[in-house]
């Protein structure tokens, strides 16, 4: 059979890899950089319409969005690879039969080829565990070996094998099917394999299962649950049920007897193990112990070599400990959007100001906490995603552009005073429309026009540290210059009855956004759970609320009624507080283009249908443009102030209320066999990390 996978790109080059794993429940896309580095990941529902054509627009989408938020465009992708479990016609790329409804003899190379309007050449067909495999041997565990075997452990055991450096396929494309062969002669039966006594009829998910079900004893605790998974039985092992130790033992056996016939069959330097993960440690380390043993009593005539490294207590990539999610969601929330918080306490008086605060940041973490649900339920790991399965992809720009112009309003705050203070003999520089330009130039056009915006990420970084170093200093300042006696503005101010109040409710909205980054840290939380991430949540907006309360309250007992917009105007010219402005300047500069890329690519695909974006001069025009108008809004808007008010009346509401609800009322109406997929969907391996890579 002739080989045909992706070409790779040169190392060090610009062009991307674009991946798609089609799933009987889950479609997932993703980008990787020439280096094999994984860029965006996006994962959604099949859903009920399994209708090829309906599949490959998806697919498509999904593609779309993936570019928008990784920052590239469609013609940086040098080749597709689509990977499915099910028979395949790889040189022709069709799907015999996939364990989707209808799916039989579908060109899906073609379709999506004529959906992306490419040459087929572009778009590869492989085997899910093949492409596990090619993965690890180009940037995973397996790199420079030419002898792998991977076996997938789930519903069943797949398995790919890499013999003398290439992919083993066999006369019809079928080698490596390990799971069918016989482990134990005239054994149990297993699913519909017409043999009995077969490997994952012994060691997969379902099997222990079965076998659970099938030996049950009245003294188990497993006895008393009304539905079993494979999971209950790893779990009630662990606390000591002596008939669940006993199956774990068995399949840890079985599993051993398995990877040593692995070993017989290709003298592999590895075995790669894809799923058990939620079976932990001391399973793993089992399975070790039951395969040297069989190797050193030499119950087999020969020695196996195979390397078994155990990684099984190794966090999930990307996994993030609860305190550090906390704090790391806490920095997210606590940004510029609190210099603006002494105004609202001057407009809406010190008790109001204090209910007022408490109350949003509830609402707010409870929607933030509901956007966690909702990724739970859809499978959705992106707010992007989230966005287009309620309003469409084409909306994604509204967010996007407000806060360009916002950070625009910034920076010329930021900088205009900074150089006002640093060069005072040049009064050109003063003015905050020369800053904004002379910034756009040198900075947010170059960096706007990035095609990789991974070293950005660090710029995180610096924006905790400028927020920290600014409320630290105005926290200082309040304790030896504010007044806080009867005679202060605080005393002064503490329940007025003013309409100046809702215009502080839409500032204390546009404070606690950070809905955008929920499933992010849904996503990436170790052991995730939803009571799990209330907790964080609850922390996390705590932690900010106590924040926002010291912040507001110390610049109004400090500056009174003259509190500005951005509190930092109220300051003079002393060292410390030029470099709190270059520092916060520099950190929103260094941001901006992370919001910037996604207007762009959603405003690329509202043109896309006049032909506009397709052309090789659209993204250095439209940025240029787009910079510009970005540029005069924050000219023409010098009060941040203003920019925050409307952004927490208007866009806050729609993104922290109105589109939560919006989602948790389709998942519990209109997809309401969602949660039970999504259980399905977990329970067909041994965890929910199941294709998180392991090494045995």
């Amino acid at each position: 059979m002739a080989e045909r996978q992706l070409k790779r790109p040169a190392p060090g080059s610009a062009a991307l890899l674009a991946g798609v794993d089609l799933g009987g429940t889950t479609v997932a896309v993703g980008l990787v950089s020439a280096d094999g580095q994984l860029l965006t990941k996006l994962v959604e529902a099949v859903g009920e319409d399994h209708q090829p054509e309906r599949i490959v627009k998806r697919i498509s989408g999904l593609l779309k969005e993936a570019l928008r938020q990784a920052g590239r465009s469609c013609s940086d992708i040098q080749s597709l690879g689509v990977c499915t479990p099910g028979l395949l016609d790889l040189s022709a790329g069709v799907v015999t039969a996939a364990n989707l409804k209808g799916w039989t003899k579908v060109p899906l190379v073609k379709l999506l080829s004529q959906e992306l309007g490419w040459e087929t050449c572009r778009v590869t067909l492989e085997h899910d565990t093949n492409s596990a495999l090619l993965a690890e041997a180009w940037v995973g565990a397996a790199v420079g070996l030419e002898n792998i075997v991977l076996l997938s452990l789930g519903t069943g055991i797949g398995a790919a094998i890499i013999c003398d450096g290439r992919l083993l396929r066999g006369s019809r494309g079928q080698a490596g099917e390990v799971g069918h062969a016989i482990l134990v002669p005239d054994g149990r039966d297993f699913g519909r394999s017409g043999v009995a006594g077969i490997f994952e009829g012994y060691a997969s998910a379902s099997a222990v299962v079965a076998r659970a079900r099938e030996g049950m004893v009245p003294e188990s605790s497993l006895s008393k649950l009304e539905a079993l998974d494979c999971e209950d039985v790893f779990a009630h092992a662990a606390k000591g049920d002596a008939y669940a130790k006993e199956l774990v033992r068995e399949t840890a056996r079985y599993l051993a007897i398995g990877c040593i016939n692995c070993c017989r069959f290709v003298d592999p330097s590895v075995i790669l193990l894809l799923g058990q993960q939620e079976a932990g440690e001391a399973f793993g380390e089992l399975c070790r112990a039951m395969f040297d043993g069989m190797g050193g009593e030499r119950v087999l005539l020969l020695e196996c070599r195979a390397a078994l490294q155990l990684p099984w207590a190794s966090l999930p990539l990307k996994a993030v400990p609860m305190t550090f999610g906390m704090l790391n969601l806490a920095k997210n929330i606590i940004g510029a959007g609190m210099l603006s918080l002494p105004v609202a306490l001057r407009g809406a008086g010190l008790a109001p100001y204090v209910v007022g605060i408490t109350l949003a940041g509830a609402l707010n973490a409870y929607t933030f906490f509901l956007l966690g649900w909702c990724c739970e339920v859809t499978g959705a790991s992106t707010f992007g995603e989230l966005w287009a399965k309620c309003f469409g992809q084409q909306n994604a720009w509204i967010a996007d552009v407000s806060g360009s112009v916002r950070y625009c309003v910034l920076m010329g705050d930021f900088f205009s005073k900074a150089l006002a203070g640093l060069l005072p003999d040049c009064p050109l520089l003063h003015g905050r429309g020369v800053d904004l330009c002379i910034i756009g130039l040198c900075l947010l056009v170059p960096l706007s026009l990035m095609k990789d915006l991974a070293p950005l990420r660090y710029a995180s970084i610096a924006g905790l540290a400028a927020t920290a170093y600014v409320f630290l200093m105005l926290l200082k300042d309040s304790v030896s210059s504010a007044r806080w006696g009867a005679d202060g503005p605080l005393a002064s101010n503490v329940s007025p009855m003013r309409l100046d109040f809702f215009e502080a409710l839409a500032l204390f909205g546009s404070a606690f956004m950070a809905h955008y980054n929920a499933p992010k840290f849904y996503s990436q939380l170790q052991e995730k759970s939803v009571p799990k991430f209330a907790v964080l949540v609850c922390m996390a907006y705590g932690l900010a609320l106590v924040v926002f309360v010291a912040f507001g309250m110390c610049g109004f007992a400090l500056f009174g009624y003259d509190s500005e917009g951005n509190i930092l105007k109220n300051y003079g010219f002393g060292p410390e507080v030029m470099l709190a402005w270059l520092s916060m300047g520099f950190s929103v500069a260094f941001t901006y283009p992370l919001v910037f890329s996604g207007f762009r690519d959603s405003c690329a695909s509202l043109l896309s249908g006049f032909g506009i974006a397709e052309s090789s001069s659209f993204r250095l025009s439209f940025t240029l443009v787009a910079v510009a108008a970005t540029i005069l809004g924050g000219t023409i808007f010098s009060n941040v102030a203003q920019v925050n008010g409307v952004k927490g009346a208007i866009l806050s509401p729609c993104l922290a209320f109105i589109y939560p609800a919006a989602i948790h009322l389709r998942s519990t109406a209109k997809d309401k066999d969602a949660p039970a997929s999504l259980v399905a969907m977990r329970r067909g391996s041994y965890g929910p990390g199941s294709r998180e890579k392991q090494k045995l």
